[in-house]
């Protein structure tokens, strides 16, 4: 028996555009082609994943429309994918339209937890009021994690979250992308038991 409570994919910032065009000067490639060869790769894995875990920014820019885009490209994909919100993302169309929840079922800030093969994984939405591109966790979140770190429980633990809480010595995300109450978010994790 395998010591390992559960395998998972990380990948983020996609950036997936409709338009083969598109493309930044610092890329070698366009999104969409990337978008394709990644789910070639992830299903030339040789081993099974629990699940796939994308952490934000998964379209351009927040037109809600190109996430019919994404769900032809990541349609091969049977394997769940969980989602985090980015700072590119649109909040409302990524929990429509990629996880299937209905408009009553949206929430402003998209976070929220769920449980693999014995280990909990807590998602956390770093887009809370602050400048863009920086990130903020509301203080619902706060809250709300606190009482899960804090909580009687001896399950394995993984927080996932699109922006850097602590300064990472990379000047554009300590300056730019760092989440602006990102100390208060770390203190919190560090209750964890």
């Amino acid at each position: 028996m395998s010591d390992t409570l559960l395998t998972f994919v990380h990948i983020s910032d996609t950036h997936i555009s409709p338009d083969l065009s598109y493309s930044q000067p610092y890329a070698d490639y366009p999104p969409l082609e990337g978008a394709n060869a990644l789910v070639k790769s992830l299903q030339a894995l040789p081993f099974d994943v629990d699940f796939i875990l994308h952490t934000g920014d998964v379209i351009y820019d927040p037109h809600e429309s190109v996430y019919d885009t994404v769900k032809e490209i990541f349609s091969p994909i049977k394997t769940p994918i969980y989602y985090i919100a980015g700072n590119h993302d649109h909040n409302d169309g990524l929990q429509r339209q990629l996880m299937g929840r209905n408009i009553s079922q949206v929430i402003p800030n998209l976070h929220y937890e769920f449980e693999v093969n014995g280990v909990q994984i807590i998602c956390l939405d770093s887009n809370g009021p602050v400048e863009v591109p920086a990130g903020n966790v509301t203080e619902e979140q706060l809250v709300w994690l606190e009482s899960l770190v804090t909580a009687e429980d001896e399950r394995p633990l993984v927080i996932a979250i699109h922006h850097n809480p602590l300064a990472v010595d990379v000047p554009w995300l300590d300056n730019f992308m760092r989440i602006t109450n990102g100390d208060a978010l770390h203190n919190i994790i560090k209750k964890a038991q």
